[in-house]
């Protein structure tokens, strides 16, 4: 029985070992896998969010959707019919309109059911992403708001700043079907600072602001919301997340 036994361990040892040059857990090589290059025109990959089997794919300036084993056939009349593939992932089925992506803030996009809610910082707007593709929801009244506030942050570049944290904090309220989105303190490039205290959800402005009052500050902290019922932009309030 132990002649038995160390027989098979053997086995197991030279059968384990000899898929790869140690033990099998070596082997990266990349045309064995499913790899795809996506495509960097559009910016870093910032986020990947699933909506049913989907894989979307936030990048800086672009969203685009990807099947997951699956793919589109086309027929004779044009018409696109999805079928199963082997393949795990493949080339985006499709790009949404617009040059928008969520820019280097991933923080500000909230998925609530099939709808995604997010800021492009860098082109000032913010949108929803829906089964009817991209809405630019700062469109309603918010527009020039919006439009202002991404002037600012291209001018003033917060995110090249090292001791400066530049974080779009967002949430969704399913009691009110609201989309909350903070925009954090802005200062004078290349003169910022958080500071070493902490706030939250309940802080008052004061205590919030005088984190970094040593340096001029060009806009202070904003929460808003975006009512999903009434498709508007309707209240501002006066809490500031960090996260």
């Amino acid at each position: 029985a132990a002649e038995r036994h160390l027989e098979a361990s053997v086995y197991y040892s030279e059968t384990y070992s000899s898929t790869g040059s140690i033990n099998g857990l070596s082997n990266f090589n990349l045309a064995n896998t499913p790899y795809y290059d996506y495509n960097k025109n559009f910016g870093s990959i910032q986020s990947l969010m699933m909506r049913d089997d989907d894989l979307l794919i936030f990048h800086e300036n672009k969203v685009g959707r990807v099947l997951v084993q699956k793919d589109i056939l086309t027929t004779a009349s044009g018409e696109g019919l999805v079928s199963l593939s082997n393949r795990v992932i493949d080339n985006y089925v499709s790009l949404y309109s617009g040059e928008y992506g969520c820019c280097l803030q991933p923080e500000s996009i909230v998925k609530f059911g099939n709808k995604f809610y997010f800021v492009d910082i860098k082109r000032g707007v913010a949108l929803r992403l829906s089964n009817d593709g991209l809405t630019v929801t700062s469109d309603q009244g918010m527009r020039d708001y919006f439009r202002d506030l991404g002037e600012m942050y291209v001018i003033n570049n917060p995110e090249g700043q090292k001791e400066y944290s530049f974080s779009i904090v967002a949430g969704y309220d399913p009691k009110y079907d609201e989309y909350i989105v903070t925009f954090p303190d802005v200062y004078e490039a290349d003169q910022r600072s958080w500071g070493n205290g902490k706030t939250f959800w309940d802080s008052d402005y004061e205590t919030y602001r005088s984190k970094s009052n040593k340096f001029k500050r060009i806009f202070g902290a904003k929460t808003i919301a975006f009512n999903e019922r009434t498709n508007r932009w309707t209240s501002f309030y006066d809490f500031y997340p960090e996260y």
